[in-house]
């Protein structure tokens, strides 16, 4: 039963992976253009060259992060919507202890701005997961709030405190982080860095977690049903807040790679939403390691695909957004139509056992 629901879950996602890019062909039929031709060069602009290839791991590096991040949090019945902000944090954190600290050798200044960048996520998440485990807040509605807090909160500190020097414009930026805490490139001269190898070692260890550990059973327990949790023994809001923690650790940890990687400062408004991809990325991939890893990697083709196209035609990067879009509408749509024939089994089931017994 359990292999074919898992099967069942993969058929669901590829059907609305299928769908969305069928609505986007129609969506480029309706502009005008040839949607085969359009996707064609999608492809060849994400995986068609080095350059391509380079580009589609930058932009999956930061994705992968943030979908293990909502991915966590998800297993555990939590739904953070907040991994933007906790990115923004933990990317400002890096930043700092980048260019502050300096004469100390490479990989500890590496793994120093990880630390301070994990530690920032860690404690932006706090705030929500306090307030749903001991008050009864909803997490949904504040961790969405508290993205807003970390964007604004961020641009006040570097503006007032921590600007660089010379800095002019509408961008906020701080000064270049010390070369001792930058993260190499794979090939010289292009996006692409070490830090989708640290984003792999990530997902590792979100597969030992939840398949390997008694935390990780209770996580799985907990989230598929709390109550059943609690008479087995399992302390559902101390899952709660531990799904919480690393889920903000995570995200944390997204930003220092970002900043440590590629951006080598940290910039006001320096983030796409790859918060809100993750989330679209932990969705498409059931929350699982594996699809996760999956869903960041097609995510990433299509931004860099939409790069290439936008460059080659007349079709907006806000192709890859419909996409993005669409995906979220019909996994959204997969995850209620399936709770709700649970639901309805359940009910059949009851409702044949109170009829035999009368």
């Amino acid at each position: 039963m359990w292999n074919k629901m898992k099967q069942s879950n993969i058929s669901m996602v590829l059907m609305a992976v299928l769908l969305s890019l069928l609505f986007g062909g129609m969506v480029i039929l309706m502009s005008g253009n040839n949607p085969f031709l359009i996707y064609g060069k999608m492809l060849q602009g994400a995986l068609g060259s080095r350059f391509a290839i380079a580009s589609t791991i930058r932009w999956t590096t930061p994705v992968l992060l943030t979908g293990v991040a909502a991915a966590i949090a998800f297993r555990g019945g939590m739904f953070n919507i907040g991994v933007e902000g906790q990115m923004y944090i933990g990317a400002m954190l890096s930043a700092l202890a980048g260019y502050m600290i300096k004469g100390v050798p490479a990989p500890l200044h590496i793994l120093i701005c990880v630390l301070a960048g994990a530690l920032g996520g860690m404690l932006w998440a706090f705030i929500p997961a306090v307030a749903r485990v001991y008050y009864g807040a909803s997490e949904m509605v504040i961790t969405l709030m508290m993205n807003y807090v970390a964007i604004n909160l961020t641009d006040y500190l570097v503006k007032y405190y921590f600007l660089a020097g010379g800095a002019y414009g509408s961008t906020l930026v701080t000064a270049e982080i010390e070369e001792t805490a930058k993260l190499s490139k794979i090939w010289p001269n292009l996006s692409a860095h070490t830090g989708i190898f640290f984003a792999l070692f990530i997902v590792l260890v979100f597969w030992f977690l939840l398949n390997k550990t008694q935390l990780g059973y209770e996580i799985h327990i907990s989230g598929l049903n709390p109550r059943f949790a609690k008479c087995g023994g399992v302390s559902v809001n101390q899952v709660r807040m531990s799904v919480m923690l690393l889920s903000g650790m995570v995200g944390g940890i997204a930003g220092s790679v970002e900043v440590l990687g590629y951006l080598y400062k940290f910039m006001s408004q320096f983030s796409p939403d790859y918060g809100f991809d993750g989330l679209a990325v932990a969705l498409l991939g059931g929350s699982t390691p594996a699809g996760v890893f999956l869903g960041s990697i097609f995510m990433g083709i299509i931004k860099a695909g939409s790069l290439q196209v936008e460059r080659a035609t007349n079709i907006s990067r806000s192709l890859s957004m419909i996409i993005q879009g669409i995906i979220i509408t019909f996994v959204s749509c997969k995850a209620i139509g399936v709770n709700g024939i649970w639901k309805n089994k359940k009910q059949t089931v009851r409702g044949n056992h109170s009829g035999s017994e009368v």
